[in-house]
């Protein structure tokens, strides 16, 4: 359906008009009509978006990274309009699942404080009374998949409707705000409750929508290209709700809860392996039946530690070997594949991934000249049968929060939030060579900046007034480094800086960083 602004001109003079009452999303304009050859002055394209404060930043030496993070804040900015939507051309709407997916990065680029505490006001209000699964003699209050409005959408699915514990739990930890925490608590855990109403007798909650929006896929000419099974995903996402509803418990002094929530991520810690882990045919390797439930388990901690290695090899396996080095996730399990593949020491196989020109990749989507990221993950140059859907879609704006907590290598800490407390660890591929961001905080900008020539690794590093900055690094590492032109032993004897577990802590200040990189690969938890 066309996008159409219909103008009659009174006839004398110039005149000038624009739209008062709504606003488009668009790439191209047809202009029909007028009389003369438009130029600059006819007509004038206006970005119509909150005011959101852009404090941080993100470059590096691969070009397509930094393409990706434009189009990426692009897709994001042109959806914000009082609510974080879906497309800004078409419905407009606030889907939860969406919101909840790209957050993260739109905390790293934006200032977005108050705009997740008026949008969580926006799911209150949009909840509605419904009767648990297992007992319809119990009411609870359960947001529908869109917000605000009680649109014709449904009752939220757990994967969408775990964006009322998500933005909650994303202000805290990226701005120190407990004030939403406490403000909504006794919504999200009602809400907690009642998806734990879809609770099977093998300890599966039976509720979810889906890894929304893989490659090919199309709900009803190719629904099997949603590879992941909605409900182990949609399992994934609770267990780690499930930790983040008993720390907020413990917050609001609510230790029955607490430990309830403790004992339900246990069973369902249990529970997950048991039904969903499996050897990968030919092989030693294990997965979770799918690239976004292996990631997802991967991330969220739900992978038991002697089986980490043969899970991480099979999620290799599947990448590399199955799928010829291209993801098959979508909008939830594509948020976190490649910070979860650095992790665990695959950054080589991420950038493989990432700059492949042949469909799935990010770069075949920007070398068919797309400014946005669209809806579906669809090879283009085949003839479509419809049309194709959105053209600009935020929610696969997430995964290039990447580029921050990753290649840049800032992650907040849960223990200190507000970044407070924050940890450095880059992790790359042998294709980059250089990364450099600047990550916004309640207490000012960090900024960090690094180079790597040969295994000569330097990095400058500016912690903000009052926090303190935990340096991965390892023992190797440590007989290498210099801290501002000085040797480790002189510069901790100097400065009393303190080493543990891994971390060299450093307090407010500036650090020019020096140490021979090895090839050791710490998993931080």
């Amino acid at each position: 359906m066309a996008q159409v602004f219909k103008y009659i001109c009174k006839g004398e003079g110039v005149e000038t008009w624009e739209p008062k009452f709504s606003y488009h999303g668009f790439r191209y304009a047809q202009l029909k009509g007028i009389t003369t050859k438009p130029d600059a002055t006819m007509i004038k394209a206006v970005l119509v978006a909150n005011d959101l404060q852009e404090n941080g930043s993100f470059t590096c030496s691969e070009p397509l990274f930094n393409k990706m993070h434009s189009v990426s804040k692009w897709t994001i900015i042109d959806n914000m309009h009082g609510l974080p939507e879906d497309c800004p051309h078409r419905e407009k709407n606030g889907w939860l699942g969406d919101a909840h997916a790209y957050c993260e990065y739109a905390l790293y680029n934006y200032d977005m404080l108050n705009f997740y505490k008026k949008f969580m006001e926006d799911i209150r209000t949009s909840m509605v009374p419904v009767k648990a699964h297992n007992n319809n003699q119990v009411t609870h209050q359960v947001p529908t998949m869109i917000a605000p409005g009680k649109r014709t959408s449904g009752i939220a699915k757990l994967d969408w409707g775990v964006a009322t514990m998500y933005l909650p739990w994303y202000n805290y930890l990226y701005y120190g705000d407990d004030l939403i925490v406490k403000d909504y608590y006794e919504e999200m855990k009602d809400l907690t409750n009642y998806y734990l109403s879809f609770k099977d007798e093998k300890g599966i909650v039976q509720n979810g929508m889906g890894d929304w929006c893989p490659p090919a896929w199309n709900r009803k000419k190719n629904p099997g290209a949603m590879e992941c099974d909605p409900i182990i995903s949609a399992n994934a996402y609770f267990y780690d709700v499930l930790g983040i509803i008993e720390k907020f418990a413990k917050m609001n002094n609510d230790p029955t809860f607490e430990q309830k929530m403790k004992n339900e991520r246990e069973q369902l810690f249990t529970a997950f392996n048991t039904e969903f882990l499996t050897t990968i045919p030919s092989t030693q390797f294990k997965w979770y039946g799918s690239q976004t439930a292996t990631v997802m388990a991967l991330q969220f901690g739900m992978v038991a530690e002697s089986d980490i290695s043969a899970v991480v090899n099979g999620l290799e396996y599947n990448v590399s070997v199955i799928k010829g080095g291209h993801h098959a996730t979508g909008i939830h399990g594509h948020r976190y594949i490649y910070s979860v593949l650095s992790n665990y020491g695959k950054a080589d196989l991420v950038h493989e991934m990432l700059t492949t020109p042949i469909f799935p990749s990010q770069t075949f989507i920007m070398n068919l000249g797309f400014t946005t990221w669209p809806e579906r993950q669809i090879d283009w140059n085949i003839k479509l049968t419809d049309n194709g859907g959105s053209l600009n879609h935020p929610m696969h704006s997430g995964f290039a929060a990447y580029f921050y907590e990753s290649l840049g290598g800032i992650k907040p800490i849960y223990t200190a939030p507000g970044f407070k407390e924050f940890t450095v660890h880059p992790k790359f591929s042998n294709k980059i060579t250089s990364s450099r961001v600047t990550i916004p905080t309640p207490y000012g900008n960090i900024h960090n900046s690094w180079n790597i020539e040969n295994s000569n690794f330097s990095m400058n590093l500016q912690v903000p007034f009052n926090t303190k900055a935990k340096l991965v690094i390892s023992t190797e590492e440590l007989k290498s480094l210099k801290i501002n032109g000085k040797k480790w032993r002189k510069f901790q004897k100097q400065n009393q800086t303190k080493i543990s577990d891994e971390y060299l802590v450093l307090g407010s200040g500036n650090y020019s960083i020096e140490y021979q990189k090895t090839e050791k690969i710490t998993k931080i938890k």
